[in-house]
């Protein structure tokens, strides 16, 4: 055998990418302008996930390659890519989704001469362009972030020279750029996989392993990584290099990837939990590189699963073996029980992904400057554990700084040491740096007075020594008070989350006081005051959803006075006029209150010639029916048109307000409506009304009045609910209820009705004022004749045998000789022996007086005069029988659809002489069958459960119905028919899940979010609070799922508890169905919890299922309310509960019923 490397090897150094560093930092269309129209998303607080939503393009020479496997060749090279994408080495947090897959026949390029490859520069940049243009705008599902070709185009990188062995290009550092954020890459195989992580590493700002950039971080170590130039058998691209994640943090800290901080709710699974390994062969993969036809060389072992080396299609009997340096696909099987993983034949097992914890804090660096301000940091790493197999990288910060910054301070410093330089760290910590100030400084942003040799000397705002020069209130030095004009407001708007604008604070504004009353006197109602500089500026107090402590906020030339959060009356003050202007908002969380602000500032009579009075436009109408409307005055500034306090404006300049009438076609009005008579049946009295708001129409008698609601009346006076009025004094009659029923129906009886008094108006009024002689309440009724009993005579018998409960039934057949003589027939007796039944017909007939005429009626018609009925049976052969049939109890049903059956046993037994059965006999003999009557003989076996058995699988159901729809399906799980949802139906995989009819809201899985700042207690008697003294854990750990569905395995039977698609996740972390945990407290006081509520499914929870402890620190406590209702709580520091295994799953049990119908 002959073995000859293929032209891509690693002598010419085989380049990932088209270009060379300068092309890859600076093409033509990087000079692209930015879209500012272009759907950028805002930037989220921290921690932060990044989701790439990737849209896939296959080419023409795509589809006709794949043909109806592109999708899921697609899906395959994809499920890589986002597992190499989820290698801790990374160093961030980052999911790949496919937000959709294209299949499109156009070129993106021209074939040049002499060449049948295009040039890759140019198929990039016409691709970017088409994306661009077919890229939805947020937030539809199909919106993508970057936009991925795959092509089997050869790419050239330089036409003339012909090289055309280039396998991808991107442009660098164009993540989230709308026109450029694209690549391209060659299919050569599932090693293309490889290549795209490669380019969307470039679309990310990694540059080569080799690059200049990444001299700092290399080491001796000889393996290449991802972002290597080149692919050989010293290449491991399934990791990423320490400069590859030092470019990514950076790129990604810069918020310029802040696109993908949206997690994506629509999108196309590649993660199915199969390798590629597992769905194509050696073989199969060998035809991806080299053509149809190629295969496995079969006699090169020392690179299995680190080189695929393949034979030529066209291989004689002496086959010729080649490689492109790629390892085996992940999943293929290597040798018995093993299987490829990152070029290494290993022991096969199933691969959970497992997220990664963050470890400890380390310490605290030195500080990274001696003076003049600094930080110092500290570092944690994800390792407690590390990420593992596609399992999430942790949220949050690797590092913690605390700021060093250095400015003069002397408030809280004692008068004697105002002159002495103490510099304060973030920590309210104070150091002093020297023990003297350069003379001439100010001893305090709160006075003129200076420092000089050491020592606070007096000065006046005149900066003179000596000098008691102040300010006026207007804040000008030896002033009269007369320069400038207090302004007050106040803000109680009802409160919405966020952020909202109270008022400006114009520079040059002094005195300023502004305080926010907690509401209902709570020190926490959880709005906060912020301030801002200018419109636009950046926050200098409780920006980003931070609320900052006590302190003071220095400005040029002031220093405004926070009193923090923790006090009843949040306060800003300030006496020096302010240098820039400042935004007062008002930040509400939480509970949302309306806030209760004053505010009051002086501002410079000068800037009041900036603001003006404008009349309002005109305010809606005050009512539905005869209102007005209004324009109000309100001093506005001329430049911006704000609206401004009206201390801005000249009072005595104010404009007359102006209103008129609206809304006059109609009136409202309070229309009464009687609830009971008066109460006075003769003369004055009161009555009970209620009264409702009409709107009548003005000149319009065809229209009815509308009826409204009472609130559109509110502005009118309501009638009172009682009103006067007069009894009408009218003649007065007697008034009846209806007859009741005869007392008898024949032979005579009675009827009785009831009367009462009343007068003209139906008022019921003394019985004395009517007439008693016309008081009628008897009349007689039921005078004719009664029926009686008479008996027939014995005529014929029937018998009629009933095989499905083995007894047999007597009926009679009616013979009647004459229209007066009625037979009946006297069945004989049921059983020959042991005691059976004899039956007769009895019927009741009405005989007339002349005797000439009887007529048959119903039997009511004698048991209701008193007629008792004779019996219709009586026992007979009472003689004692020899042997007799015993029947056992049926079995269940051999299926739960299809062809079932049941049996039981039928056994013949001696009676003894005292009439009782004997029971089979100790030694196992049998009394004989034909001791027994075999025509009493009950059935042995009957059919069950005759219904037709649904599909084992989604796949079956997708075949069978021809079904491309994802919903719910009829199938045999467990040998059941049930319904199961299948999801993917128009791909080649579906899954199959169960739908919770419970819903989300009882099964959830729950990692608590709250740290006691005491973890050695266990408030509320372990109950949980969330008023309890804790601080917020919403890092990495904590999260609560809620699951509408939970996917099952259906050959094994067991819930796969970690895949979240038919879920939602509230906080960072997604939780597995069935776990629980938090990091609470020390002592036994769970609070994680986890619920799963199968209710309504035909499914339970297996009995082995148990619960066990993750850490030994943790503490949990199952409550099993039923098989398909489990309860559990676990929690420690840190703490988390999960099964012990697989969640293994039973079907309910089922009474078993009889559904045969009897048969005659």
């Amino acid at each position: 055998m002959y073995i000859n490397l293929s032209k891509k090897n690693i002598d010419e150094e085989e380049d990932l990418d088209e270009d060379d560093d300068e092309e890859e930092m600076m093409t033509d269309s990087n000079k692209e302008s930015l879209d500012i129209n272009a759907a950028w998303r805002s930037r989220r607080a921290l921690p932060k996930e990044y989701f790439i939503e990737i849209m896939v393009v296959a080419d023409a020479k795509m589809i006709e390659l794949h043909g109806v496997g592109l999708v899921s060749y697609i899906l395959g090279l994809m499920n890589t890519v986002s597992r190499i994408f989820k290698d801790p080495s990374i160093g961030n947090p980052i999911s790949l989704s496919i937000t959709k897959i294209v299949k499109i026949e156009e070129v993106f390029g021209t074939r040049q001469n002499g060449t049948d490859g295009i040039a890759a520069a140019e198929m990039l940049k016409k691709f970017c362009y088409w994306q661009k243009h077919n890229n939805p705008d947020e937030p539809s599902p199909e919106h993508h972030d970057v936009a991925l070709l795959l092509t089997r185009e050869d790419l050239c990188h330089n036409i003339g020279q012909r090289r055309c062995d280039t396998l991808g290009l991107a442009e660098l550092g164009r993540m989230c750029s709308p026109g450029s954020s694209c690549a391209i890459a060659q299919d050569n195989g599932l090693a293309a996989a490889f290549t795209i992580a490669h380019e969307i590493g470039h679309v990310f700002n990694m540059p080569h392993d080799d690059d200049n950039r990444c001299v700092k971080f290399r080491n001796r170590s000889p393996v290449h990584k991802v972002m290597s130039r080149m692919l050989d058998d010293k290449t491991h691209p399934w990791e990423w290099s320490k400069c590859s994640r030092h470019y990514l943090t950076e790129f990604l800290e810069s918020g310029k990837a802040n696109c993908l901080l949206d997690e994506p709710r629509d999108m196309i699974r590649s993660d199915s939990g199969r390798l590629p390994g597992e769905d194509y062969s050696e073989n199969e993969q060998c035809e991806l590189v080299f053509g149809l036809g190629s295969k496995i060389c079969p006699h090169i072992e020392i690179d299995v699963c680190k080189r695929l080396w393949c034979t030529a299609p066209s291989s004689s009997h002496q086959p010729q073996c080649h490689t492109q340096h790629m390892p085996w696909a992940d999943g293929t099987p290597c040798a018995f029980g093993m299987w490829c993983q990152r070029g290494k034949c290993v022991s096969k097992r199933n691969l959970i992904p497992i997220d990664g914890q963050w470890g400890e804090w380390g310490r605290y660096g030195p500080c990274s400057r001696s003076c003049g301000g600094g930080i110092k940091a500290k570092r944690r790493e994800c390792n407690n554990p590390p990420p593992q197999n596609s399992g999430n990288y942790c949220i949050g910060e690797h590092n913690l700084s605390r700021d060093v910054k250095w400015h003069a301070k002397s408030i809280k410093i004692p008068q004697e040491d105002r002159c002495k330089l103490f510099c304060q760290v973030e920590s309210n910590q104070y150091y002093m740096l020297n023990d003297t100030v350069i003379d001439g400084t100010p001893c305090g942003p709160d006075t003129f007075d200076i420092c000089v040799n050491g020592h606070c000397k007096q000065a006046g705002c005149d900066h003179v020594l000596g000098s008691n020069a102040k300010l006026d209130t207007c804040g000008v030095c030896r002033g009269d008070n007369s320069t400038c004009q207090r302004i007050t407001g106040a803000y109680n708007s009802s409160g919405v989350y966020g952020y909202r604008k109270v008022t400006k604070i114009p520079k040059g504004s002094s005195y300023i006081d502004i305080r926010q009353l907690g509401w209902g006197g709570s020190h926490n109602d959880s709005n906060y005051l912020a301030l801002r500089l200018g419109e636009d500026g950046e926050y200098i107090l409780n920006g980003n959803y931070m609320v900052m402590h006590k302190k003071v906020i220095v400005l040029p030339g002031s220093a405004i006075e926070y009193s923090g959060p923790g006090t009843v009356v949040e306060r800003l003050n300030s006496s020096r006029p302010v240098g820039v202007d400042l935004i007062l908002e008002i930040l509400s969380v939480g509970d949302i209150v309306p806030p209760q602000i004053t505010y009051e500032y002086t501002v410079p009579k000068r800037i009041l010639g900036s603001y003006t009075w404008i009349l309002s436009d005109w305010s809606s109408c005050s009512h539905m029916c005869q209102g007005n409307k209004q324009r109000r005055a309100e001093c506005r500034n001329t430049e911006h048109k704000d609206v401004v306090s009206d201390d801005y404006c000249r009072r005595e300049e104010r404009p007359q307000e102006e209103s008129q009438l609206c809304n006059t076609h109609c009136i409202l009005q309070w229309q009464l409506t009687p609830k009971s008579e008066c109460s006075k049946h003769c003369g004055p009295g009161t009555q009970m009304v209620s009264s409702r708001c009409f709107q009548v129409i003005l000149n319009s008698p065809n229209q009815s009045p509308r009826l409204l609601k009472d609130y559109a009346c509110t502005h009118l006076e309501r009638p009172s609910d009682i009103r006067p009025c007069v009894g009408p004094c009218d003649d007065v009659r007697w008034s009846y209820s209806d007859w009741g029923t005869c007392s008898v129906t024949c032979g005579g009886g009675v009827q009785i009705r009831t009367a009462k008094c009343i007068d003209s108006n139906g008022v019921e009024v003394a019985e004395r004022t009517c007439n008693a002689s016309e008081k009628i309440l008897k009349r007689f009724c039921g005078s004719e004749a009664c029926p009686q009993w008479t008996f027939g005579e014995c005529a014929m018998l029937i018998a009629v045998k009933v095989t499905n409960i083995g007894k047999f039934v007597a009926k009679v057949h009616v013979k009647e000789d004459d229209v007066r003589d009625y037979r009946v027939n006297i069945l004989q007796c049921t059983k020959s022996c042991g005691g059976g039944i004899k039956e007769r017909r009895v019927d009741c007939v009405i005989r007339w007086f002349n005797g000439d005429k009887e007529e048959r009626v119903g039997d009511e018609e004698c048991t209701r005069f008193g007629f008792n009925k004779p019996r219709t049976h009586r026992p007979c052969q009472r003689i004692p029988c020899d042997f007799t049939w015993k029947e056992g109890s049926w079995s269940e049903c051999s299926a739960d659809c299809g062809d079932g059956i049941q049996r039981r046993a039928v056994t013949c037994h001696h009676i003894n002489r005292y009439g009782w059965i004997d029971p089979s006999p100790a030694e196992g003999t049998r009394v004989a069958r034909s001791n027994c009557p075999a025509e009493f003989k009950p059935q042995r076996k009957r059919k069950c459960n005759q219904r037709r058995c649904g599909p084992l699988t989604c796949l079956e159901a997708q075949r069978r119905l021809k079904s491309t729809k994802d919903g719910e399906y009829t199938l045999l799980i467990g040998g059941k028919n049930m319904s199961i949802y299948c999801h993917d139906m128009g791909t080649s995989e579906p899954r199959e899940y169960l739908t919770l009819p419970a819903g989300d809201r009882e099964n959830y899985a729950e990692i608590y979010d709250k740290r006691l700042n005491d973890p050695n207690t266990c408030p509320f008697g372990g109950q949980r609070n969330d008023s309890c003294d804790c601080f917020d854990n919403r890092g990495t750990v904590s999260g609560r799922t809620m699951f509408k569905r939970v996917r099952i395995d259906v050959a094994k039977l067991i819930i796969m508890a970690n895949d979240y698609t038919f879920s939602w996740t509230k906080g960072a972390k997604r939780v597995e169905y069935g776990k629980a945990g938090d990091c609470y407290s020390r002592q036994d006081c769970p609070q994680g919890r986890f619920s799963i509520n199968l209710t309504g499914t035909a499914l339970k929870l297996a009995r082995e299922v148990t619960w066990k402890p993750e850490k030994s620190r943790a503490h949990l406590a199952i409550n099993r309310i039923t098989d398909q209702r489990i309860l559990g709580k676990c929690g420690g520091y840190c703490g988390f509960c999960s099964p012990a295994g697989d969640m293994k799953l039973e079907k309910l049990n089922e009474h078993i019923k009889d559904n045969n119908k009897i048969k005659l």
